[in-house]
């Protein structure tokens, strides 16, 4: 694998340095791939596309979705009387989470 030397302008490294901590990236891997992108024609990646990161953003809004629907749940069965709904009751438990994708 080849090496190469280069200059950039300061603001520059620290956008390259943030997007490349932000998406789990080495540098090195960030600039190759873009690289490749402009020479081929094509366009760069953009931030979202499967990156680690928007992964795990994803997972824990779903969680935060599941915690917000059991919330919701427990405080409707601190005002039931027995251990049973009231009739017509049309609250149901969340729907299990899924296992993250990086488990699956």
């Amino acid at each position: 694998m080849g090496r190469i030397t280069i200059s950039l302008p300061d603001a520059l490294e620290a956008q390259l340095d943030r997007y490349a901590r932000d998406h789990g990236q080495p540098v090195s891997h960030v600039v190759a791939e873009a690289l490749a992108a402009f020479l081929s024609g094509s366009s760069p990646p953009s931030p979202g596309d499967g990156s680690r990161l928007q992964q795990v953003e994803e997972y824990v809004a779903r969680m935060a979705l599941q915690l917000e629907g059991l919330r919701r749940f427990v405080d409707e069965v601190a005002f039931w009387e027995g251990d049973k709904p009231p009739e017509g009751y049309q609250q149901p438990l969340p729907p299990p989470l899924l296992p993250p994708p990086w488990r699956a």
